[in-house]
């Protein structure tokens, strides 16, 4: 059903696709390939997607242009997806061994005091957001 929803919504000829949590209750490979879909059908017609997502896989954030990444309702980092990992590290907050880049984002924006590695890292989710509307 949700296939065909995209679907339709892409017939219509329309400027722009938002899209809200479009692959919950899906499995891996079938997000996968709605996401791969949607990006080739984004690069062939202009169309931006912007789709709100909980807990997407690395190879899905892989095929997006920018993430944004967000905590309380406030920006903790907005970007390419490929510069997210560098862009916390440099504030101090690295993964662990065993996460996904995607989880540790996530988590990493919420609960900044589980991933700190240097003393003057945001231990806050409003330190992670200033330190964001403060970056270059």
């Amino acid at each position: 059903r949700k296939r065909v929803t995209i679907g339709v919504a892409w017939t219509t000829g329309p400027s722009m696709i938002l899209m809200d949590e479009p692959t919950t209750g899906l499995d891996a490979n079938t997000s996968l390939g709605i996401f791969s879909s949607m990006r080739r059908t984004c690069d062939e017609s202009k169309v931006p997607v912007i789709a709100a997502l909980l807990q997407p896989s690395p190879e899905i954030c892989n095929l997006f242009d920018n993430l944004l990444i967000m905590s309380r309702g406030k920006v903790a980092y907005f970007g390419p997806y490929s510069n997210a990992i560098k862009y916390f590290s440099s504030i101090g907050l690295e993964g662990h061994k065993f996460q996904s880049d995607p989880e540790f984002l996530q988590e990493a924006a919420e609960y900044a005091h589980k991933y700190q590695t240097t003393e003057d890292a945001p231990s806050t989710h409003e330190e992670v957001e200033n330190r964001y509307r403060s970056s270059p």
